[in-house]
């Protein structure tokens, strides 16, 4: 729980953040604009265990090994039990194909990728270099398609989902020319995040 959380929690201050709390920790006082990092886990996860057939169905929650917290890894891993069998899949330090013959021997059927980066695209390259066919989830958008791979991935709002009003307030606080889609839709949700702020003291 970050020292803001505390504090509104301690003082019942409301907190408003853009995404909600990494860990998906939070307390009554606290309000998020987007779901984070868990609460999209925690939908594809569901959508995958909805499309499994199988009796067991088995989940790897793949992740970089020298980046995850133990708080956030345990946070996500807790979203799958009981619904399926979770597989902790460290990267980075282990062999991409190394991890792939584990989990293809361990009858996994679904991948959860806490990230992107070249670590994700050579397990991927690995997986089709090896036939082994998950369905890869992915918490945030890859760096590039995963091509030739069955994927799905969930995204707290897309850069077009704004209004004609707010898309003409906002063009005039970006720099749009030297800023990419994704740096645009990050900038987006900060400034609905801080119009929020706005309308909560007026109403206050």
């Amino acid at each position: 729980m970050t020292r803001a959380t505390s504090a509104g929690e301690k003082w019942r201050i409301p907190v408003l953040r853009v995404t909600a709390e990494p860990c998906g920790e939070g307390h009554r006082y606290g309000f998020a604009l987007y779901p984070g990092v868990v609460e999209r886990a925690r939908a594809l996860v569901r959508h995958a265990i909805a499309r499994d057939h199988s009796p067991r169905p088995q989940v790897a929650v793949v992740y970089p090994a020298e980046r995850t917290s133990r708080a956030l890894l345990d946070a996500v891993a807790a979203e799958v039990p009981p619904l399926a069998v979770v597989k902790p899949a460290p990267i980075g330090a282990a062999k991409s194909e190394d991890v792939v013959r584990t989990l293809r021997a361990a009858g996994v059927g679904s991948a959860l990728l806490l990230g992107a980066g070249d670590d994700f695209e050579e397990l991927i390259a690995s997986a089709k270099l090896l036939g082994w066919d998950p369905l890869f989830l992915w918490v945030g958008p890859p760096d590039r398609a995963a091509t030739g791979n069955r994927a799905v991935g969930v995204q707290a709002a897309l850069p077009a989902d704004v209004s004609a009003e707010a898309f003409a307030v906002y063009t005039r606080c970006i720099d749009r020319a030297a800023s990419t889609e994704r740096d645009r839709a990050r900038q987006f949700a900060l400034l609905a995040s801080a119009r929020l702020l706005v309308a909560a003291l007026e109403n206050a």
